[in-house]
């Protein structure tokens, strides 16, 4: 399995990299799971 950057994720999530910047910040259970 590669390893996606942060761009690569926000792509497949539909989302934006300020979003998962956000989620580091604010919500970081939310993006620990989101990155696995």
């Amino acid at each position: 399995m590669t390893k996606k950057s942060k761009r690569d994720m926000a792509y497949e999530l539909d989302i934006d990299v300020s979003t998962l910047y956000n989620w580091r910040k604010y919500k970081p259970n939310l993006y620990r799971i989101v990155m696995l």
